[in-house]
């Protein structure tokens, strides 16, 4: 942009700029990073809660008929939290179904994202205190899209308000020559994953042994 010849309409224009500029700042720190941060730190709360639970209803299951009731409804809650908030691969493959969820939370937020990026799997940190080992391993991916503030906190809360246990570990803002308004983001997601695939199957298979009819009543088809 052109700046005035003239000295005091130039140190308005670029007062003005600055005060634009420091707006945006202000916007990105109270509506984006605060909220991410807090959600990081909840992250590992959350997930330290859900292998705590892990760990239970393996005790429970190892005590068998002594604490039947209990282990069932542990086993219960376990697999029907995780079918929602743990990803898992598709065909060997968790980038499938990550960028199904990325993609629905953008069509919601009304944004057009760039591209969908796979970074890996990474082990969590060791919960303080305990034996067990650890349950669950982390899954990411980064997400590129030229946004303006407003539309990347729309796309973050779609992303958060669909599964309590996704965090937003690291965001990205790169300005744009021309277009003060938006801006080249980068985000990072991470979905809690199972360390051990087949635990799911293992925990299945032992609700199917303390409560067959479950098992049964959900295999038959409907009359």
């Amino acid at each position: 942009m052109k700046l005035p010849e003239d000295k005091n309409k130039r140190t308005k224009v670029v007062a003005l700029i600055a005060a634009g500029a420091l707006g945006v700042l202000y916007g990105l720190f109270a509506g984006v990073l605060q909220p991410m941060a807090r959600a990081k730190a909840g992250y590992v709360e959350r997930i330290a809660q859900l292998q705590e639970d892990v760990s239970k209803a393996k005790k429970q299951v190892s005590r068998m008929t002594q604490d039947r009731d209990d282990s069932i409804e542990a086993l219960r809650t376990i697999l029907a939290e995780s079918e929602k908030t743990v990803l898992t691969p598709r065909l060997g493959n968790f980038l499938l179904g990550a960028t199904d969820i990325i993609d629905a939370a953008a069509q919601r937020a009304d944004v057009i994202l760039d591209n969908t990026r796979e970074i890996g799997v990474a082990q969590l940190p060791a919960i303080s205190g305990s034996k067990e080992p650890h349950s669950f391993r982390s899954y990411a991916v980064a997400l590129s899209a030229t946004l303006d503030t407003p539309a990347l906190i729309r796309l973050l809360g779609q992303l958060e308000a669909q599964n309590p246990y996704l965090c937003i570990s690291e965001i990205r803002i790169t300005a744009r020559d021309g277009a003060p308004g938006e801006h080249n983001m980068s985000v990072r997601v991470q979905w809690p994953a199972w360390n051990d695939p087949d635990l799911p199957d293992v925990l299945r298979a032992e609700l199917h042994e303390f409560a067959p009819e479950e098992s049964s009543a959900e295999s038959s088809p409907e009359a």
